[in-house]
This record gives C-alpha cells, structure tokens and sequence, in this order.
C-alpha cells in the first residue's frame, strides 16, 4: 500500500478522533437505482493510506460497509444533479441563482451548490430536495452521520495541489465519468462521459482508480477544509454535531491518559505541579487588577455590541441596492438632494436624552416640476418588495421657480 504525508494539511482543530470516517461517492442512476463508491482512509504517523475501497455497491451493501455511528462526507453525481454555468452578480439571492440554472423551478424544492469560475462566472448545481431528503433519512435510520454533501465533480478542487497540476496552463483532467477543463487553477468546463476508461491517479505516492477519486475526495474532506459543498442548515448542524463528537473522544482520550498518569505518578511529580500552581497562583494574585480592568472591557465591550446591535448597525448593509432601485425607478422631472439612511431619533428617558438609528427608515428629499411626475414616482416606490410604506412629510411648490420640493420617508420590510 502506497502512503504520502499528510502533515501539511493537519492542524489540532481537524485532527480526526479514533472513530470510522468515509467518503462515499453517490452516483443517481436513470432507473431510480443508486449505487455507492466508499473509501476509508487511516493515518499512520502522518503517513495515509486508503485502508479499504468499495465501488458500484447497492444502499443494502453499504449499510454492512459503513459501521454505525460512523461519520460521512457524500459527493453526488448522476442523473439527479443539474449543473449550469451561469453569470454571477454579488447581489444576487439563492433563488435567482437556482432559476438561472433551473429557469421556472421552485427555489424551495431545490438544494444547491456555488462553485466560483471568475467574480463574474459561477457554476449552480442543484438538486431536489425530495431525492437529497430522501438519501439523508436512509443514512439516519442506519446511524450514519452526514457532515457535508456536495454535487458534481468541483469538490475535485481541494487536492489539486497533490496532482502537480499547472496553475498557469490549460488542461484537462479525467475524473470518473468527467473530463475537466482546467484553467488557472479552477473548472472551466466540464464534460460528462458516458465510457470513461479505467486510469489510475498518481497523488504525492499514491495510486489511485479514477473511479475511486471522488470518494476519497470526499475522505480527503475530514483532513483538508472543503467550501465546495450544500450550504444547509441541516449539515451545519450535523457539521457541529462532528465537532462535539471528535471533542468527546478527545475528552475521554485525555481522560485516560490523565487517569494513568494519576496511578503512576510518584509523590515527587505531584510535589512538582503543587509548587507550579502555587507560583502560579502568586502571579495571579499580583496581576489581580490587570484581571479586573480586563473583566471591565469585556463587559462594555459587550454593551456597545448591544447597542449597534439594537440599532441595527451589525447587520450586512443594503445601501447600495437601495440606491439603484430608487434611481432604477426616478422619473425624469424628480431630481434627488439627498437621502438619508438609518436616520437618527433622539429620545428622552428619565431625563436623559438617547439617540436611536432607525434601521428600518430611509429619508429622501429632492424637487420636481409636475406634480403627476411626483406621485408617479411615489406609486413606482410603493410596489419595492422592501418598502413596507411610503409617507409624504412635505410637498411645497414655490411658485417663483415653479420647483416643489419634498420629503418623504420610506420604511423597511425588515428580514
């Protein structure tokens, strides 16, 4: 079996405790049949091996693979996956980028995937909920642990640097049934094979079936940080879910280890600790104010994020969106002055004055020549999916200039 070192991906927070973990490749068939790639992987003074390798294996197979209370990272691919190449605008929500890859489909039937090509490209993949939801109750019921799902071939990403690939060249790349088109580093293009022949891959020593590849990148995923997944609530949980479980074995590890410690210890080793805690004590004793003044930064360090918190300032800010949604729809004799967002309010309480940000308002002033133009304009804010209200607060027209100015005030659909 051929190993390659492992050191420079590891650190203390990914080091996986002494329990079973797999990557399994799902693979959605046109005959409502699913079959299952698994790789395990196990490390040896830093040194991996595949420790045992299961292809094309039916869901009553894999459940006799994969021991219980196990923990998986799934990749699927096959005839349930739809992925499109699209164009990207930071500003574009979940159900614009799954209607751009699925044009009509209901977002909320759809799980999905960003993989970023360019600032301005991105491939969507998707999946329906039902089939996905369908997976993660069979692997539930087996007491399988799912910690990420990912679609397509694009979690292939995260080990290109152990296939000595060119960052600086166009190549191709055959994976399974894929062939990549590789372009500074990323997954230009993709191809879906429908004979892939059989290539072995040659990753820093160790040889690997094509066939097996997108498993043990799934695998890989317990040992190197993986972006390119489903970002779900539902694997975000089982994700923290991992975390208490390899910090459970790493209690009972140190337990142990502290507990065989205590039974062999001589008396001097203990008279050596008992002398460090009380020099240690001292210290604390000395540094008893620096602890306090550290204690009080806290505490107004927590009421100021309280208090940004309360007027709504932590929140991602929206001001330029509505900035060109308010230009997109100006009639052309309305000219703008000024807009104020999140304005100020000051309050009196138990004598006191206390100034609030209203998070939820936004001032406009300007003039305008007609009146029609004016409530035109008006009526064109009211059908913003985010403004909850419009108010006039004040209309004067001066008829020296034939101008009116105006004030209005817009509330907020708050999320």
């Amino acid at each position: 079996m051929a190993f390659f070192d492992i050191q420079e991906f590891l650190s203390a927070d990914n080091m996986l405790p002494k329990n079973h973990h797999y990557g399994v490749e799902c693979i959605l068939k046109d005959d409502d049949q699913t079959c299952f790639t698994t790789v395990s992987l196990s490390d040896k003074k830093k040194k991996l091996e595949i420790k045992y390798s299961f292809e094309e294996r039916t869901s009553d197979e894999l459940k006799k693979i994969i021991k219980k209370d196990s923990a998986i990272n799934l990749i699927i691919n096959g005839k349930g996956v739809i992925t499109k190449k699209i164009s990207f605008n930071p500003a574009d929500e979940d159900a614009l980028l799954i209607s751009k890859c699925l044009p009509g489909a209901n977002a909320s039937d759809f799980y999905f995937q960003k993989y970023m090509v360019s600032e301005t490209v991105a491939y969507i993949s998707v999946i329906r909920k039902q089939s996905l939801d369908g997976l993660l109750k069979y692997f539930q019921a087996n007491k399988i642990l799912v910690v990420s799902v990912s679609l397509g071939p694009f979690s292939i990403e995260n080990i290109f640097s152990l296939l000595n690939l060119n960052q600086y060249l166009e190549q191709q790349l055959q994976i399974g049934s894929f062939e990549l088109n590789i372009l500074s580093g990323k997954i230009d293009g993709i191809k879906s094979l429908e004979n892939s022949p059989e290539q072995y891959l040659q990753i820093s020593g160790l040889e690997i079936k094509s066939s097996l590849a997108f498993a043990f990148v799934a695998a890989m995923g317990f040992y190197i940080s993986n972006e390119i997944k489903i970002q779900d609530a539902v694997f975000l949980q089982n994700k923290e879910e991992h975390k208490e479980l390899k910090l459970h074995n790493r209690m009972m590890q140190g337990f142990m280890a502290a507990l065989v410690i205590i039974c062999f210890s001589s008396f001097g080793v203990y008279k050596y600790y008992r002398s460090e805690f009380k020099t240690y004590y001292a210290k604390v004793q000395v540094n008893q104010e620096k602890l306090t003044k550290y204690e009080n930064l806290k505490t107004e360090i927590t009421e100021k994020r309280d208090l940004l918190s309360k007027n709504g300032l932590l929140q991602s800010s929206k001001i330029s969106y509505y900035s060109d949604q308010i230009a997109a729809g100006l009639h052309e004799e309305v000219k703008l002055t000024r807009m104020e967002f999140s304005p100020i309010k000051k309050v009196s309480k138990d004598g006191k004055d206390e100034l609030f940000f209203q998070g939820e308002k936004l001032l406009i002033s300007g003039h305008c020549s007609e009146s029609f133009d004016f409530n035109e304009w008006i009526k064109t804010l009211q059908k913003l999916k985010w403004v909850k209200a419009v108010s006039i607060l004040h209309y004067m027209q001066d008829r020296s200039s034939e101008l009116a100015s105006f004030n209005i005030e817009l509330q907020l659909n708050q999320p």
